[in-house]
């Protein structure tokens, strides 16, 4: 993650968004609190997920397969992520 917020915040022209995101049909809650977080500096809101998306895994698939270990499927969880990860390490 780049840490672009503080150093957005820094500037004088940048709007405080803190009571326009309250506002009905904002939603703001509705997303998650690290999508909420990179926009937010202290209390101050300053910006507002524009598209937050996970879509892919990418992975070297020579050393998956240097490794023994199975490419990832749509079942792949967090937890086999990790434990391939340590053992292509």
């Amino acid at each position: 993650m780049v840490p672009w917020a503080p150093n957005v915040a820094q500037i004088p022209q940048v709007v405080n968004l803190t009571n326009v995101v309250k506002r009905p049909g904002v939603n703001w809650d509705d997303f998650f609190v690290g999508e909420r977080d990179v926009a937010t500096v202290g209390s101050k809101v300053i910006g507002h997920p524009g598209l937050v998306d996970n879509l892919a895994v990418v992975y070297n698939k020579k050393l998956f397969a240097q490794a023994g270990l199975t490419p990832p499927g749509p079942d792949w969880t967090w937890d086999e992520f990790e434990a391939d990860a340590a053992e292509v390490d």
